[in-house]
């Protein structure tokens, strides 16, 4: 969807908005926090956590009802039988508490807003991207960086993707550059190795981890959920690869301008209608010759 689609001054007002409420979604995070203890001592440790869970599902298919014209379209159909099966993974492998879940309408209402505010999907995605990035470092070097048993959350980075690419797979298809697999398999490969050997080099974890231990693969919350808590190395990797396909993907094509309709010609007869406004002129073609 092109730019001239939204007047300068709307596209203004959805820029100060989006900037607004992703500053909103940094700032406000501990009192969000606040509020979710006050409703597990008002609900109870399991009502809370089953109602937030009926709750994203139930917002998750009032999303597909509104977005349901969207289905009509083979290639957002196609999307989303992709995008699905792959959330899926992610949200039972990366998910602690239900509430985590609050990140998916989070960053997707936020994916929406950009692209209202720049008319195109990808840009949308980065900002929202780096929102969410900034969301969590904030809260590692800012809200808690007194607390040692709070570490850097990788897994919270990739949800926060997560959710902008929900936004994303809903999101108007435009004229995309048709990038060949095999470069979007190379640079994904090349960033694979290239951060598997920093992180190697640096080391981080011990500082970005604190005292979280990651001896075992899957660890067990205290609500019996089965949970992995991503490295630095398996944090960046992801979120590289996961960027780079979409990017993949998603790049716009400049060069392909939208066809522009011209009414008049599409009428039949529109010839006829000018030959005979040309002669009313007096420009039959035939020669003047005075008497």
């Amino acid at each position: 969807m092109a730019n001239d689609q939204f007047p300068g001054g709307s596209r203004r007002l959805w820029w100060l908005a989006a900037i607004a409420y992703g500053l909103a979604n940094i700032l406000l995070h501990e009192p969000a926090n606040d509020i979710a203890k006050r409703l597990v001592v008002v609900l109870g440790l399991q009502l809370f956590l089953w109602s937030t869970r009926a709750f994203f599902l139930a917002g998750a298919v009032l999303v597909l009802f509104l977005c349901r014209h969207l289905l009509r379209d083979s290639q957002t159909v196609r999307r989303l039988l992709i995008f699905i099966p792959f959330a899926a993974a992610l949200d039972l492998s990366l998910v602690i508490y239900p509430s985590e879940r609050i990140h998916y309408p989070q960053y997707a209402i936020l994916t929406w807003m950009a692209f209202k505010a720049g008319g195109q999907a990808l840009p949308a995605v980065l900002l929202s991207f780096i929102f969410g990035y900034l969301d969590e470092a904030n809260q590692h070097w800012v809200l808690y960086a007194n607390d040692p048993i709070a570490y850097f959350d990788w897994n919270d980075v990739v949800l926060n993707l997560l959710a902008a690419l929900g936004g994303l797979v809903l999101l108007p298809q435009e004229n995309v550059r048709k990038v060949p697999t095999k470069r979007i398999l190379a640079a994904a490969g090349a960033w694979t190795l290239g951060m598997s050997l920093l992180v190697f080099l640096l080391n981080p974890d011990p500082y970005l981890m604190r005292s979280q231990k990651t001896d075992s693969f899957w660890l067990v919350s205290s609500v019996k959920t089965h949970y992995h808590v991503l490295t630095a190395t398996e944090g960046t990797i992801l979120l590289g690869v996961v960027l780079i396909v979409t990017a993949g993907l998603y790049w716009p094509d400049r060069s392909r301008a939208p066809a522009v309709a011209i009414p008049l010609l599409a009428e039949e007869g529109w010839l006829r209608r000018a030959e005979r406004r040309r002669r009313r002129g007096g420009q039959t073609g035939e020669t003047f010759r005075p008497n």
